[in-house]
């Protein structure tokens, strides 16, 4: 308040007194009766609008400011704007808990925060390993048919470049199982392209392709690659069951 802060344990009585903490979570716009809630408390609320029936969630306000409800014992993952469209706001009966003593919770809320946080600012690492995984399918394709029928068919080196990618997205999701969405796969595609539009240069070059040949090469894959990420991510999400958490 001005120059000075204050502080509260209960949201009600204020002081100048610092409070000693060991942790410093963000407060959630999920009302409760007569208690604040924030990131990591377990509440028991409805999982979305139109729900008959109240659940145990856990509050997750992520690093990037976006909320969304765990449903641990279930693995659900669900955006609160997406559960509770405005003007509608969400609201839980009563807070039961928290995470924060209990080593398992804050490792899946971990996960789940990451998922969140990478739909917004997908790593470029992660971008990276992916354009690899096409390139080094598509070559691999390339020489196999090369080393068995003399010549190089397109459309199997792309289909190697599909399996590889699936195989790719597939480890990403066994490792962090929320990470997989709609939102996320759209964003890291402009980095998947990009990424393996420039690698297959050097490629072209090793090869002994001119300038004007790599050039072309690298537009191709530029756009191909980009195809092959979110058709290999399509198939992921099928296969789990969908981008569950989508509008």
């Amino acid at each position: 308040m001005g120059a000075g802060r204050f502080y509260s344990k209960d949201g009600y009585g204020w002081s100048s007194a610092p409070i000693a903490f060991d942790r410093a979570v963000h407060q959630s716009t999920v009302r409760a009766p007569s208690t604040r809630l924030y990131h990591g408390d377990i509440v028991e609320m409805a999982p979305s609008q139109d729900a008959q029936q109240n659940n145990d969630l856990v509050i997750i306000v992520s690093d990037t400011g976006d909320e969304a409800l765990l449903d641990i014992q279930h693995g659900r993952l669900v955006h609160l704007q997406t559960a509770w469209v405005p003007p509608i706001s969400p609201f839980a009966k009563r807070r039961i808990g928290t995470i924060w003593e209990n080593p398992a919770l804050i490792a899946q809320v971990q996960l789940a925060c990451e998922a969140i946080d990478a739909e917004r600012r997908p790593p470029l690492s992660i971008a990276a390993n992916a354009a690899a995984a096409i390139l080094l399918g598509v070559c691999g394709f390339g020489v196999a048919q090369w080393l068995i029928f003399g010549g190089v068919g397109p459309f199997l080196s792309l289909l190697g470049g599909f399996i590889f990618s699936m195989l790719h997205a597939l480890q990403l999701r066994r490792r962090n199982h929320y990470l997989v969405s709609r939102p996320w796969a759209l964003r890291m595609t402009p980095r998947v392209s990009a990424l393996a539009g420039v690698g297959v240069v050097p490629l072209c070059f090793l090869s002994g392709m001119d300038l004007s040949q790599a050039a072309i090469l690298s537009i191709a894959a530029l756009f191909l690659s980009g195809v092959i990420w979110l058709l290999s991510v399509d198939v992921v999400a099928w296969q789990v069951g969908g981008y569950q958490r989508d509008t």
